[in-house]
């Protein structure tokens, strides 16, 4: 019987951590990505683990790993950019033909316990190499909401998102020769903000926001994100008794539309 309590447990504790995401509880959310390595080419990446709440896939080849960089790698995958050994980190992504279409996000879930609206979410986008292509190419961002979880960043694209194109983040850099760029310099980042105003989260829902890099036709930049910040404000639910007056309003308005009638 202890062991068959033990396994028990255990599969409990394990599908507790599959279903685990950020939890909103009344504060705003915060990720500097600090906490990547610094330092590798094999790093291992796990969803929810390397980063709780970060989820990241390719349509194509995943290795489940993501690479250290200074923006001088051109290989297509997922990177920790920063500046040689340092702590300050930013998650992004080279597509290619390997990889196809990358997709990175985070997954929150409502349990303020009530209703939340005015959606306000920043983020740095960083551009940590120029590939040597004269045009500009876009990390998009999409959201998708659900009553259930929502486990995949879904690279491949078989659900359905919402885009918010107002979040998007393009290259600033351009140009037909290939570099390392530094993307703390201001010239090669932007600040980007945006209330996603008609959207309402009930209790228990979550959202997913994720950034999708698609392959470019020709060599693709290096872009990431820093400094995510999300926050939120409750929604106010009507008192009954609000639902009370308005319900005899209209038996008020039928009675005076039946008695014009006669």
């Amino acid at each position: 019987m202890k062991k068959l309590l033990v396994l028990l447990s255990a599969s409990g504790v394990a599908a507790l951590s599959a279903q685990a995401q950020v939890s909103l509880t009344g504060s705003p959310y915060t990720q500097n990505f600090d906490t990547l390595a610094n330092s590798g080419t094999a790093n291992t990446w796990t969803d929810n683990t390397t980063i709780a709440g970060w989820y990241a896939g390719t349509s194509g080849t995943f290795s489940g790993t993501y690479r250290a960089d200074i923006g001088s790698s051109t290989t297509g995958a997922i990177y920790s950019y920063g500046s040689s050994a340092a702590t300050d980190r930013a998650l992004g992504s080279v597509a290619s033909g390997t990889t196809g279409t990358l997709a990175y996000g985070v997954r929150l879930q409502n349990n303020t316990g009530g209703m939340i609206g005015n959606l306000n979410l920043s983020y740095t986008g960083e551009q940590w190499r120029n590939g040597g292509n004269a045009t500009a190419q876009t990390l998009s961002l999409t959201y998708r909401i659900s009553s259930g979880p929502i486990t995949s960043s879904d690279a491949a694209g078989t659900q359905s998102w919402t885009s918010y194109a107002s979040l998007n983040f393009t290259s600033p850099t351009t140009g037909a020769t290939a570099a390392a760029l530094d993307g703390n310099n201001a010239a090669n980042h932007t600040f980007i903000s945006a209330t996603l105003t008609g959207i309402t989260l009930n209790a228990g829902d979550e959202i997913f926001f994720r950034w999708v890099d698609l392959n470019d036709a020709g060599n693709d930049h290096g872009l990431a994100v820093d400094d995510f910040t999300l926050s939120y404000d409750p929604v106010a639910v009507p008192e009954p008794s609000t639902f009370a007056l308005l319900g005899v309003g209209a038996m008020a308005g039928m009675f005076v539309l039946v008695r014009r009638k006669k």
